[in-house]
């Protein structure tokens, strides 16, 4: 089982999806096509994506068959740093911050469940934050990983027996996930 997850933020790169992606206005064709489960959620509310991903997830596993997730979000930075965004206005942004989802569930958890306190929150995002400057450190201080050594890593739940991740693969030698 699979889930192959479409991160729809409306963009590729700086070009509107429908003006770069055939059948943009239904994904879910897409997966037909290869006969794949389809799931279109909001990903702008955290309870709502669970609420629908997790039991399609749930099914994916259960069936061992291959699914198809569009999730539409939205990204508030370019591409990269020399993107000019002038594919898109200001407004437009503006609107979709007012989606954020962690905005939304921080006001979740702090005014409508009021299971949070504001001195709490700003405390998780203070250990987020130290997280992933301690993950960045890291990762820039690691030596790069070999291919033998990574090669099979993490690709299997229960390792196929026979299979070793270390052993190399000459031409002409039946490659075991076939």
């Amino acid at each position: 089982p699979v889930i192959y997850i479409v991160e729809n933020n409306k963009y590729s790169m700086g070009t509107a999806i429908d003006r770069g992606t055939t059948m943009a206005d239904d994904l879910g064709k897409k997966a037909a096509a290869y006969g794949m489960e389809y799931l279109e959620c909001d990903g702008h509310s955290v309870l709502d994506l669970y609420d629908a991903f997790k039991p399609f997830a749930d099914a994916i596993r259960d069936e061992q068959r291959p699914g198809f997730a569009n999730i539409h979000c939205y990204r508030y930075q370019g591409h990269s740093m020399s993107d000019p965004q002038k594919y898109r206005t200001k407004d437009e942004v503006e609107k979709h911050k007012e989606l954020d989802p962690i905005d939304n569930l921080a006001h979740h958890l702090l005014s409508e469940r009021e299971c949070l306190s504001e001195k709490e929150f700003k405390q998780i995002q203070k250990h987020a934050k130290d997280v992933s400057k301690e993950a960045v450190q890291f990762a820039e201080r690691a030596e790069e990983p070999t291919p033998e050594a990574e090669l099979y890593s993490d690709v299997y739940v229960n390792p196929q027996p026979g299979l070793s991740p270390h052993r190399e693969y000459h031409s002409g030698a039946k490659n075991p996930l076939l």
